[in-house]
């Protein structure tokens, strides 16, 4: 896959795998090339269990030690992230790089104030102190439309609602000005109306910053309404690219098809969803070549065998298919 956003991209990932175990266990994540310029917003989307919070908390070196990361080229704002890790995702991780996890509450410490967290990323990236520590800690909670910032400040994280714990952990991730937020399906368990608040919320602060963001969601209902390219990810591989109109109006994967199938706004009736046969292959096993060659009504044997080159077309809309849509 080649870098299309820009020459000098904010990320770019090629042939990045994730792996679990010794060199023989599958790649639980596996050869992963991405690319986000400066500013760009990219939903990142597909079934749960498909890899996508792996990748996402790899991106922002927070993965557990237990895993194994190997890449061809890891780059962030030039910077080498494949060794030593730590030391590099150090100085980047929330000042540069910026999440948001998909359960506020159990990210939150629940016997700290929600502006303690505010602080300690105030402090830690900016060297604020005592009344510009204070004041900025406020203005953080006002940014993110949180009323009475101030006693808000002094408040625990079980004495807020869902939708404003999520406000509180899109405060921390903004703290310290970052050039890529990731927000790992970041309206989980919100009301609709509270999603929608919370996703206008990411994207004002990522046009005014011009601040990259990588959405990742399960939802393509959402990623249609606020990305501007959408990476479909399945087993652990990316299976499509597309800018987002293109990818509505005609996937080129059949994963990809299946999943707008699937989706209710896609459909006129209840009975017209459907949904996609089959399970997600296990990784401890022998598993085919394109992981979803088991699911897939169009499969051949190639399919089992052979990896599929990701081929993009001149309106930069890729897939890695042997026998594409």
């Amino acid at each position: 896959m080649n870098a299309r956003a820009s020459t000098s991209p904010l990320l770019a990932i090629e042939a990045l795998s994730i792996r679990f175990g010794d060199d023989q266990c599958p790649s639980t994540v596996d050869a992963i090339d991405l690319v986000i310029g400066r500013g760009e917003i990219i939903a990142l989307v597909g079934e749960s269990g498909s890899g996508k919070s792996l990748l996402a908390h790899t991106i922002a070196g927070i993965l557990t030690p237990a895993a194994s990361v190997r890449a061809k080229r890891f780059e962030f704002a030039g910077v080498d992230l494949r060794s030593p890790q730590e030391h590099a995702f150090a100085s980047l991780r929330g000042r540069e790089i910026g999440i948001v996890f998909q359960n506020p509450r159990s990210a939150l410490n629940p016997v700290r104030t929600v502006g303690s967290h505010i602080a300690d990323v105030l402090h830690e990236h900016r060297g604020l102190r005592f009344r510009r520590l204070e004041a900025a800690v406020i203005a953080a909670l006002a940014a993110v439309r949180i009323p009475e910032p101030a006693a808000r400040a002094r408040s625990y994280p079980g004495e807020l609602s869902g939708g404003m714990c999520q406000r509180v952990m899109i405060a921390m991730a903004l703290a310290g000005d970052p050039s890529l937020l990731v927000a790992d399906e970041p309206t989980t368990g919100l009301d609709t109306t509270t999603q929608a608040a919370i996703l206008d919320l990411i994207l004002d602060h990522a046009r005014a910053r011009r601040m990259a963001t990588l959405f990742i969601t399960h939802d393509l209902v959402l990623a249609r309404a606020y990305a501007e390219r959408i990476v479909v990810m399945h087993a652990g591989q990316i299976v499509e690219e597309a800018p987002t109109d293109r990818l509505f109006a005609a996937p080129r994967h059949p994963y990809s098809a299946a999943l707008l199938s699937a989706t209710p706004a896609n459909a006129g009736t209840v009975a017209d969803l459907n949904g996609i046969p089959g399970n997600l292959p296990k990784l401890g096993v022998s598993i085919p070549a394109c992981r979803f060659a088991e699911r897939c009504a169009r499969a051949i044997p190639r399919c089992r065998s052979e990896r599929p080159a990701f081929v993009f077309d001149t309106s930069r809309h890729g897939a890695a298919c042997w026998v594409s849509l």
